[in-house]
């Protein structure tokens, strides 16, 4: 607008002026008024108003966190679906879901149910939580939904991570727990899973749900804390062998570890003395009959400090920071369930 002023007011000038070449314009004097003088040195006044733009800002658009939180709200309404297109739920090792397809909330539970009937409270799940997590703590919400109250190994549950991109929702990490077994997440996505293998063999991995909704895997470790169960393992089966030759008490833990994405196993060991206190004496990986049950065995191991830096060089690589490891606990809220009667019970 005070461009197009500009131009208005040089044309009429230029009409009062004969578009003479020897006219100039001088700047402005105290009351806000341009004076334009001729050769003749004869002032002539004319007033200049600023305008003030008339047009209302154009308003933002919405945020991907707004966008997000509503794509959200209509999922758990049954409004919306989420899709298998990312990730494949397997959920127990068992398929719910088709590959290529989209579900609604109560597609879901109708999955669980039609799966699990004989195992829940009159084939329905006893309750729905959820709750809203920020994977890889860039400033993007994810949706958390767990079913609880299955009962087919003790209180077991299913759980389910859901990223809103470009428009739609979808499934990228499904999580499982019961009697023997455990699911820990925060609200940046670093988790913890595990269970119990056996009286002595315990299984554990880390891992991190990034910013782009895709599994990042750290480390997993199978630990058997009695070497003699080693002997039903095809590749360690000679270590208890071994071991009982150099008359070497079963108070030795192994561990079997798999990094990140490398398919390939290493392997390390613990000594505990008659109480199952530790013995702290890193000697042992270089001297020792332990050692040697492992060289005989023919079984290459690492020791427990170059497991820590290998787990800590894939942290850096995938983005873990101290902060994201730290991050606070997820904080589930409870789903209306009468609109899901049919499969929920409260």
């Amino acid at each position: 607008m005070k461009a197009r002023k500009l131009i208005m007011f040089t044309l009429t000038l230029s009409l009062l002026l004969g578009a003479s070449s020897c006219s100039r314009l001088e700047n402005a004097n105290a009351s806000g008024k341009e004076i334009i003088e001729e050769e003749t040195n004869e002032p002539i006044e004319t007033s200049i108003v600023v305008e003030s733009p008339t047009s209302p800002p154009t308003p933002s658009a919405p945020s991907i966190i707004e966008e997000s939180m509503e794509a959200y709200e209509k999922f758990l309404n049954d409004e919306l679906k989420v899709s298998t297109e990312l990730y494949l739920p397997t959920s127990m090792g068992d398929a719910l879901f088709e590959a290529g397809r989209s579900y609604t909330l109560s597609d879901i539970l109708k999955a669980i149910a039609d799966e699990f009937y004989d195992a829940s409270v009159n084939g329905k799940v006893d309750y729905i939580d959820y709750s809203f997590i920020d994977c890889g703590n860039d400033g993007v919400t994810e949706l958390v939904i767990r079913f609880n109250g299955l009962n087919f190994y003790g209180d077991s549950t299913f759980g389910y991570v859901i990223k809103y991109m470009d428009g739609n929702l979808y499934f990228c990490y499904d999580f499982a727990t019961w009697a023997r077994s455990y699911f820990i997440m925060n609200q940046y996505g670093y988790y913890q899973t595990g269970g119990s293998g056996g009286a002595s063999n315990h299984i554990v991995a880390y891992g991190l749900l990034g910013e782009n909704g895709l599994t990042q895997h750290i480390v997993s470790i199978i630990t058997e804390q009695d070497i003699n169960q080693l002997t039903y393992t095809e590749n360690l089966s000679m270590i208890p062998k071994v071991a009982e030759a150099k008359g070497i008490s079963p108070f030795m833990q192994v561990d079997t570890i798999r990094f990140g994405d490398d398919n390939n196993l290493y392997y390390t060991f613990y000594v505990f003395d008659s109480n199952m206190q530790l013995l702290e004496d890193d000697t042992i990986y270089i001297n020792s009959v332990y050692k040697d049950i492992f060289d005989e065995a023919l079984i290459p191991f690492i020791t427990p400090d170059e497991v820590n830096a290998r787990i800590a060089e894939r942290e850096r690589q995938i983005g873990v920071t101290q902060e994201i490891k730290d991050g606070p606990d997820m904080e589930w809220i409870t789903l209306d369930g009468s609109k899901f009667s049919e499969y929920v019970v409260k």
